[in-house]
């Protein structure tokens, strides 16, 4: 048996990045469900207070096959200005040109109507579906990297073996990143174990000797001699991959140390999202998205500037 602690290597920026990333999307998630929820309510007050009894009549209404149809409607102010409301719709067909709807007129906006009948128009539909989407989000997530972590924290604190290893990639089909995996040899048994990935991964040979940590079946705590640890993103079955294929470093392909595609993609889904939810929402569901390639173990390059070159082997004292 070797030494319980883990022999001394690089600072593992996956385990860093993972708790700094958690700890953003949910305190960005927190505040995103705080900001839906006092939307809706102040909706509501203003709502119940406004005047009822106006009218607004329907100018333009648009079905859409893969979208929210929308109308618009027309309608006068108390000093007699025409101005035009969008009130999104279950089905424009029921709203043709030229319909009269029944409206109230805010007492404190006076550019602010709302649909008398809110159980055929709900405007506050779409943040009430995020609060709870959010929810669900926060809740799953918090179960998840809890789990991951009781993990993590079982299998460091085991007995080191040494294994036989061998370094394989996964490349999704863009080629964005590559995800390293681990066959770990065990007697007569191979397992694949996914890993959080490492700068220093870049460095390690194909064939290697690890020194591995793990309690029953669950995932193994890798400590590779002269670099450092790599925590485990998933169990570590004795079977390869489903619907991967692993195969040896492609340098032509190998695109870990190129973040920006992912960062742009967390970008992109927060643009989308914000448009709908507003730009809290849209950054928790961006910061999510973020979680979810940290989860799957394809963290890319968590420190951008750092170049592989830059992680040479340490050599241990005796």
């Amino acid at each position: 048996m070797l030494a319980a602690d883990a022999p001394p290597g690089y600072p593992s920026t996956s385990r860093r990045w993972v708790a700094a990333s958690c700890l953003a999307s949910l305190a960005v998630s927190i505040g995103a469900m705080v900001s839906l929820w006092t939307g809706v309510r102040a909706y509501d007050a203003d709502y119940a207070a406004a005047t009822p009894g106006a009218s607004a009549t329907v100018v333009w209404s648009k079905h859409f096959a893969k979208a929210t149809d929308l109308i618009d409607v027309q309608w006068r102010r108390r000093d007699g200005e025409r101005r035009q409301h969008t009130f999104e719709v279950g089905d424009a067909g029921d709203y043709p040109v030229g319909r009269t709807l029944a409206i109230r007129v805010s007492t404190t906006l006076p550019d602010r109507i709302y649909p008398e009948d809110r159980t055929a128009i709900d405007e506050t539909e779409t943040p009430i579906a995020g609060l709870f989407l959010l929810a669900a989000l926060t809740l799953m997530w918090t179960v998840l990297w809890s789990r991951r972590a009781i993990q993590w924290w079982r299998a460091g604190q085991a007995p080191a073996r040494q294994y036989r290893a061998r370094l394989w990639y996964s490349y999704g089909r863009a080629d964005v990143m590559g995800i390293p995996y681990l066959s770990i040899v065990d007697g007569g048994q191979t397992y694949y174990q996914r890993v959080m990935w490492e700068p220093w991964v870049v460095g390690l040979n194909e064939k290697l000797t690890i020194n591995g940590r793990r309690v029953g079946r669950g995932p193994f705590v890798v400590d590779v001699p002269g670099y450092g640890r790599l925590w485990p993103s998933g169990r570590a079955p004795a079977r390869a991959p489903w619907l991967s294929t692993l195969e040896p470093r492609q340098p032509g392909r190998y695109r870990l140390s190129r973040w920006t595609p992912l960062v742009a993609f967390c970008l992109l889904i927060t643009v989308l999202v914000g448009g709908l939810l507003g730009w809290p929402g849209g950054l928790a569901l961006g910061g999510y998205t973020w979680l979810l390639i940290l989860y799957l173990g394809g963290a890319p390059a968590p420190v951008p500037w750092l170049r592989p070159r830059r992680y040479p082997r340490i050599n241990r004292r005796t």
